[in-house]
């Protein structure tokens, strides 16, 4: 199958994002976080996320998003996240995502609910079945947050015969938010509501630029192999 559009990187996107932050045990991860083997052997965990993203605009056109980053890894001998389990609501974005930066994306049904008490409701659905669902209420002062205070922040990923890093690009307004409840059915995403979060940020006007990556041989010491961001 291929997609109606090809959007080579770079990407601007925009949109607004639920962030969950966790400190996820490694047996956790090790058991339950759909782990490829490069990053059961990197993974060092301290802080993971869950990120549930409504992307108003894209290269590729609106879409929606929900992944799981189980922690800090260590890849090639840096420091670094990585995505283990994601999920987008169009299929441009998954061929896009997996031949732009090696983002193992798949495609399910998403429907994200703007509630009059300002509550979320955003469920993700495969072949008409529920596997998530989540209630986040936010609220109270917003402050600016930006990749520019970390600017080490990069994502590996493993795809093929390639490793990629990208260095994102993110800006927005945060506030502080709540659940009401979460929950996900293990066979298709962490149960992430056997744990309690660390915190939990809604973004608003949320700006990404996912760039150019750098793309390593699988298993050979890093060398580029193609121009890096």
């Amino acid at each position: 199958m291929q997609p109606s559009n090809i959007a080579p990187a770079p990407w601007s996107l925009v949109g607004k994002a639920f962030v969950l932050l966790y400190h996820f045990p490694k047996a956790f991860s090790q058991k339950y976080g759909f782990l490829k083997n490069y990053q059961k052997k990197s993974l060092k965990g301290f802080v993971g996320a869950v990120m549930l993203v409504d992307y108003s605009s894209s290269d590729i056109g609106p879409y929606r998003e929900l992944l799981f980053m189980p922690g800090v890894c260590g890849i090639n001998g840096r420091i670094t996240f990585t995505i283990s389990k994601i999920y987008v609501s169009s299929y441009d974005s998954v061929w896009n995502g997996q031949t732009n930066w090696g983002i193992p994306k798949e495609l399910a049904d998403f429907s994200v609910m703007n509630n009059p008490d300002g509550s979320t409701t955003f469920d993700v659905a495969m072949n008409e079945s529920i596997f998530f669902h989540a209630e986040l209420q936010a609220g109270g002062f917003s402050f600016p947050v930006s990749s520019r205070v970390l600017p080490f922040f990069s994502l590996t990923q493993q795809f093929g015969d390639h490793r990629y890093r990208t260095r994102p690009k993110v800006s927005a307004r945060a506030e502080f938010s709540f659940l009401r409840h979460i929950e996900s059915r293990p066979e298709y995403f962490p149960p992430i509501h056997q744990l309690n979060p660390l915190a939990i940020l809604h973004l608003k006007d949320l700006r990404m630029k996912f760039p150019l990556p750098t793309i390593f041989t699988k298993g050979v010491t890093p060398e580029p192999i193609i121009s890096p961001e």
